[in-house]
């Protein structure tokens, strides 16, 4: 074969399949069973497949999704905080305000998020992060902290 008969023998394949799953699909919810471990992106997935497919979230999901992220940024944050005691790790002075400001949060406000940055730009708690393979810690904690500006708007 060449490059051009395997390109015209993919494009055939391409066709039969999409003219199969519309005859399948034609009218018909489809179930997909997602297997994987925790943190493994099965909702990940859905929310993608939701935004490419169906245009996105609607302002109610959005908010619901955005007060997700901010208690997973105040608990990976405290759990930081935590695990750098265990580990002996200190953290500097010019954030123990904000150390005891955090621990002491029981949400995510615009006052917090300013504490919540101070304390992740910390070499002790950057030093604690590296070693998440000790503790349990979500995997995107470090995506979430450094954008946890984005959660307060």
């Amino acid at each position: 074969y060449g490059l051009h008969e395997e390109r015209e023998q993919s494009k055939a394949i391409n066709l039969a399949i999409k003219q199969n799953m519309l005859e399948l699909c034609s009218g018909k919810n489809i179930r997909l069973l997602l297997l994987g471990t925790g943190d493994s992106g099965k909702s990940t997935f859905v929310k993608q497949m939701k935004v490419i497919h169906l245009n996105g979230f609607k302002r109610r999901e959005f908010e619901k999704y955005r007060i997700v992220l901010k208690e997973t940024a105040l608990a990976s944050i405290k759990t930081l905080i935590v695990q750098s005691q265990e580990f002996k790790i200190k953290l500097s002075s010019d954030v123990q305000e904000s150390k005891e400001l955090v621990l002491n949060a029981d949400e995510l406000t615009a006052d917090i998020g300013p504490h919540i940055l101070r304390l992740w730009e910390d070499k002790g708690i950057r030093k604690t992060w590296e070693r998440n393979f000790d503790y349990q810690i979500g995997s995107s904690a470090d995506y979430l902290l450094d954008n946890v500006h984005s959660c307060l708007l």
